[in-house]
């Protein structure tokens, strides 16, 4: 089912775009897909991920459930980096 996937600013400069159009039920497929995305280089990933939350319609996702997070048809997947401030 399509979902529309937001990512960080970071990830984006890697992607050349902030939004992508991709399938999958739970969180954890489309973390594969994007993870997918950056097969030329998998530690990249792995580090714009590092300190990234996923919400779900603007909604942290509970980080033990995060990839077994069900999605529906046109749910909002987004990478949210972690952010400090006063």
């Amino acid at each position: 089912m399509p979902v529309h996937v937001e990512v960080t600013y970071d990830m984006s400069k890697q992607l050349g775009t902030h939004r992508l159009e991709l399938s999958g039920n739970t969180v954890g497929e489309i973390v594969d897909a994007v993870r997918a995305r950056f097969a030329d280089d998998p530690d990249v990933f792995e580090k714009l991920t590092a300190q990234t939350a996923v919400a779900v319609n603007g909604l942290l996702v509970r980080h033990g459930d995060r990839l077994e997070t069900k999605l529906a048809d046109g749910d909002r997947v987004s990478f949210v980096k972690a952010a400090a401030g006063g």
